[in-house]
């Protein structure tokens, strides 16, 4: 089931539903298709491998043009008419095989047609996601969908097998038929989805190959469509393979044909549960690299399964243990790929981004399924197995240099840039004079946040950093909910004028944001020394009257207050904000008398707001990344409660005091699953 904020979605809810009510049906398919074309149809092995390519053929032919089509149309109408023409085709196979027209030429073509509009269905239904619920839900959602694909193939083969044995391999396929009924009348009825294009463009010719550019170049994505793709092109081999395997050398039974084929989905289902908190607990990276050792293990258990002339039982176990570990291993995979996915791209670019990443996934799936029945025909179903778990290990292997092993997905959208763009990008920045051989702390935080705005030396500090200690990630994130509770607590306060030191990159929402909200009239002043952070913001507030960007060196405090005294008038109350800013400051240089001369300047009714990093609950790793932070010339030094209670200077803190992070005035009474991860402490005081 979805997880527990993602049911009282209704619409998530439908689209759930419809979803795992459309892959029974198609999993039903899984198993009635090829045993109509075998028991019908008189077809032979390497005709049920062509029959598979068929459908999957269009993922090769018709993604690009499908996912440009996705990225200017809205989403649920190509979901509507994907389903409803699937509903169509399928449920004409039992009326051609009534009529005496049916041979495999014509079953191959319907299949093929259905293999076109299951394309357009993958990469609209994906597309759609983002509108239905927030960034910060993109884990669940597709832990949600997982569990759904997880359910139907648990169920539907199984179930395919019983209808088969029980009504006819014909009737069979009917059921699947009504799946896409129910799914199509779903999308058909469901109202309130905002999910207009992005934008709109004329013309195909410059566009129609941005999603496979934005793939291409951007590491992480490359290399995840790569290994998709050769890891589908081994399932759909292996599961082609299997089923002539379990029929023709183990002589299953049709009922144990379906409870091993089906033992997959219960495998898949139970990585869709898993899949989450098991990626919580050891990164993203590492649960992809070891569930694609586990899939390889998985096929090669399925090849040593006997014949069932000595124990039916047995070898129905064997392979049934083999099938559940390779479908144990598919979600714990993809939830985590097609998160990356989603918050690595562009919202204007998902309907190509998509098609790309379906073209190169998806289209091996149908040369995997030609190979596997045709390496199944001439080498025989186990050989080809044998073959199918070495390949998968190899890729597997092939895998462990890349960025996908150090992978960690985000409670929110990471915006990403191709690597030629952040070649230009850092070329215009080093002609302005801005270092990008060393990290500034500006841009480690921007990454940590998901932004753009930073470089392989910001990130190789923030990667390092989370290798010590990852609670580094959830402590970034904690400070920006501060930050806008704080300063939401200013404004509702009386406080009109803000004075932001060392505000860092422009990450949305910010201190004028919340500032202004219902209080146009708010003046804020940014003061950050770093050129990169002194751009964006100054691009950003081009437009704002009442915000300024002062570029200068925190300490230089008769500096910053003569040029915020040009926006801010210091016979009024202030709020003033240190945020995650003085724990870049060396202790030679006393941040506590550099806070004590800026409360000096305010007038009574101000306010102070610090927020900081602490040494206290992790000492040694602090100070392993303190160290670390020092070989790359830059500070980060970790304080204790009392060290920062000190840079307050006796002001009068407001409830609860100095705490961490996530327990100042939060939003809700349950905290977060990140608030017992968080080193930093924060407080508000009245100056």
């Amino acid at each position: 089931m979805p997880h527990s904020t993602l049911i009282r979605n209704p619409r998530f809810a439908r689209y759930w539903l419809a979803t795992t009510v459309s892959g029974a049906g198609t999993s039903v398919s899984l198993v009635a298709i090829p045993l109509l074309a075998m028991s019908k149809l008189h077809a032979n092995d390497g005709s049920v491998g062509l029959l598979r390519m068929a459908e999957m053929l269009p993922y090769l032919l018709l993604s690009i043009p499908v996912g440009v089509i996705a990225d200017r149309v809205p989403r649920r109408p190509l979901l509507t008419t994907a389903d409803i023409s699937r509903f169509v085709l399928i449920g004409a196979l039992p009326v051609l095989y009534g009529s005496h027209l049916l041979s495999m030429p014509v079953l191959i073509t319907v299949m093929a047609g259905v293999g076109c509009f299951t394309v357009t269905y993958d990469v609209a239904q994906f597309s759609l996601l983002p509108a239905l619920v927030g960034d910060d839900k993109l884990v669940d959602a597709n832990s949600a969908l997982e569990s759904a694909r997880g359910g139907a193939a648990s169920l539907g083969p199984s179930l395919g097998g019983v209808l088969v044995s029980a009504f006819g391999v014909v009737n069979a396929v009917l059921a699947d038929a009504c799946s896409y009924l129910y799914s199509g009348l779903t999308f058909l009825t469901m109202r309130g989805v905002v999910d207009s294009p992005a934008r709109q463009e004329s013309g195909d010719g410059p566009h129609i190959l941005d999603g496979a550019r934005f793939v291409v170049g951007t590491p992480l994505l490359r290399y995840l469509t790569a290994y998709l793709g050769v890891n589908n092109f081994m399932i759909q081999g292996v599961l082609t393979a299997a089923l002539l395997f379990f029929v023709h050398i183990l002589t299953l039974p049709t009922y144990a044909v379906g409870l091993a084929v089906g033992s997959y989905g219960v495998g898949f289902l139970s990585g869709a549960i898993l899949a989450r908190p098991v990626g919580r607990a050891v990164g993203a990276g590492k649960l992809l690299v070891a569930s694609s050792v586990l899939g390889a293990i998985g096929i090669t258990v399925v090849a040593f399964a006997p014949p069932s002339t000595s124990s039916t039982v047995f070898s129905l176990l064997v392979a049934m243990v083999g099938m559940a570990l390779a479908g144990l291993a598919g979600p714990l995979f993809n939830v985590h790929a097609a998160t990356l996915r989603l918050q690595a791209t562009p919202p204007d670019r998902l309907g190509r981004v998509t098609a790309a990443v379906k073209l190169c996934s998806q289209g091996t799936v149908a040369i995997g399924a030609a190979v596997g029945g045709l390496l199944a025909a001439t080498a025989g179903p186990r050989a080809a197995l044998f073959a199918f778990g070495a390949a998968s290990l190899a890729a597997t292997i092939l895998l462990l240099p890349t960025p996908v092993r150090r992978a960690r997905a985000r409670e929110g959208r990471m915006v990403t840039m191709t690597e030629p763009e952040e070649r230009d990008r850092q070329d215009r920045w080093t002609a302005l004079g801005i270092r990008t051989d060393i990290p500034h702390p500006a841009r480690v935080y921007d990454y940590l946040l998901g932004g753009k705005d930073n470089f392989a030396v910001d990130r190789e500090a923030a990667e390092m950093s989370l290798k010590i200690s990852p609670e580094i990630l959830d402590s970034a994130r904690a400070n920006r909910e501060f930050l806008v509770r704080a300063v939401r607590f200013l404004r509702d306060s009386g406080i009109r004028q803000f004075l932001d030191i060392g505000t860092g990159l422009p990450t949305s929402p910010n201190t004028h944001e919340v500032a202004q909200s219902g209080h146009p009239d708010a003046r804020v002043v940014y003061v950050d020394n770093d050129p990169v952070v002194f751009l964006h913001a100054e691009s950003l507030m081009a437009d704002n009257k009442t915000t300024a960007v002062v570029r200068a060196d925190l300490r230089d405090v008769g500096e910053v207050l003569t040029a915020a005294r040009k926006s801010l008038d210091f016979a009024e109350p202030v709020g003033l904000l240190f945020v995650a800013c003085l724990h870049n400051i060396p202790d030679s240089d006393d941040p506590a008398a550099i806070v004590a001369r800026y409360l000096a300047a305010l007038a009574p009714g101000s306010f102070l707001v610090i927020s900081h990093v602490t040494d206290e609950l992790a000492p040694e790793r602090m100070h392993a990344i303190t160290a670390e932070y020092a070989k790359r010339g830059t500070v980060f030094v970790g304080r204790s409660k009392e060290a920062i209670r000190h840079m307050f200077s006796g002001a009068e803190l407001v409830d609860p005091g100095i705490v961490l992070n996530p327990h100042w005035r939060p939003d809700t009474p349950k905290l977060g699953h990140h608030a017992s991860r968080v080193w930093g402490y924060c407080g508000v005081a009245r100056a």
